[in-house]
């Protein structure tokens, strides 16, 4: 049948339209249920990372007060507290990862105790290495307190430096 009328009526969605808007809106639910899952993970992560530095709180101040009592059997427990969270391969890999391609760590003496302490031989070809790397070693999160000591700056350089470890990207 025609229509003759002078406005045409406006046929309803077909079949095909439907179906583009359900897909629509099954997409649409989809990528809210995939945001809600992220959510809940995030929540998961930001929570196990809580835990985590609560965990790491507690065994430094566990470390360091047994330190600071000076019972021998605590401060054994200590060092071997901090000799699990400070293995000398993670400090050693750490350090070397500062290190720029000419500066050399000829000694270490790594000192279990309350906390970590590092004595460093390090040599350089060029000055400027040498300040390089202790500008890393001043700014990375893993090392504090560092204080360089005597230097010997004829030709190469040669010098101790001591740090406190801090923990592994604290």
């Amino acid at each position: 049948m025609r229509d003759f009328s002078s406005k045409p009526r406006r046929r309803g969605p077909g079949g095909w339209e439907w179906a583009l808007l359900a897909l629509g809106a099954a997409a649409f639910l989809a990528s809210g249920w995939s945001a809600l899952a992220a959510q809940r993970e995030a929540a998961r992560v930001r929570a196990s990372l809580d835990q985590a530095r609560a965990e790491t709180q507690a065994a430094q101040a566990r470390a360091q007060g047994i330190d600071e009592r000076g019972d021998p059997t605590r401060v054994i427990a200590a060092q071997a507290l901090l000799s699990a969270d400070a293995p000398p391969a993670r400090v050693v890999s750490e350090l070397a990862a500062l290190l720029p391609g000419d500066v050399r760590l000829e000694g270490l003496r790594l000192v279990y105790g309350g906390r970590l302490l590092l004595e460093m031989r390090v040599s350089a070809r060029a000055a400027a290495s040498y300040a390089l790397f202790l500008d890393r070693l001043a700014r990375s999160p893993s090392f504090g307190e560092v204080l360089p000591g005597d230097e010997n700056r004829q030709g190469e350089v040669h010098a101790l430096v001591r740090a406190v470890w801090r923990g592994a990207g604290a």
